[in-house]
């Protein structure tokens, strides 16, 4: 389903964190994985209920750099979006 996908996308998103030097980066691979996934921009009720969730906890600039306390927040936060997408119908 689409929000299974969806949910692929933030599990992708945790997996790229260690790679990825800036906040842009994560997105954009993100992004590109839910072009690849057919979610991206399908679902739109839905991504904008998560959109709240990540603007509050994490860098809204694209040049922030992805370091080690935004990722100790980014990852619970990402699994817990991913959880919680698995578990719709």
């Amino acid at each position: 389903t689409s929000a299974k996908n969806l949910a692929a996308v933030y599990r992708y998103g945790k997996a790229r964190l260690d790679d990825s030097t800036t906040w842009g980066d994560v997105f954009t691979r993100m992004a590109g994985q839910a072009t690849n996934l057919g979610v991206y921009g399908k679902i739109p009720n839905i991504q904008r209920a998560i959109q709240p969730m990540l603007d509050s906890q994490l860098p809204t600039t694209a040049a922030a750099k992805v370091d080690a306390t935004t990722k100790g927040i980014a990852g619970p936060l990402f699994d817990r979006i991913a959880t919680i997408l698995e578990g719709l119908r």
